[in-house]
């Protein structure tokens, strides 16, 4: 059934279909793949997209360098940190998000934005 307006859950799901469709073209190539949340209203839905390439760690070339300015581990990539009693996993950084710049997502795939000093504490605690 062709979609006649949008709305948030439509452009939720149009959002996910692309970013799994982007997924399989980057895992391709050998890039990383990041569709951040879009911006829609009635009758349009843009999103943008960001392929980078992968260092051997399967970080984004520019993690460690990010992750330096939050004062976290270069190496935080990927690694585990419980906070509120569940456990989240790192996946990236965006430093235009100035208060919760670290994204992570649970074991079931949901995805959760903390702010660097969340994290360096729990990982910390993790390493300690």
């Amino acid at each position: 059934m062709p979609i006649t307006t949008l709305d948030f859950d439509t452009a939720t799901a149009l959002s996910r279909e692309a970013e799994d469709a982007l997924i399989a073209i980057a895992d391709k190539h050998g890039l990383m793949v990041e569709v951040p949340p879009g911006r829609y209203d009635s009758k349009s839905f843009s999103f943008k997209v960001t392929l980078s390439v992968k260092t051997e760690s399967g970080a984004p070339a520019d993690f460690a360098r990010k992750a330096i300015l939050l004062m976290l581990p270069p190496d935080c990539y990927g690694q585990e940190f419980t906070s509120g009693g569940t456990v989240y996993r790192i996946t990236g950084i965006n430093l235009r998000r100035r208060k919760y710049p670290v994204a992570a997502t649970t074991a079931e795939g949901k995805a959760y934005k903390f702010t660097a000093s969340t994290v360096r504490d729990s990982l910390a605690r993790v390493s300690a």
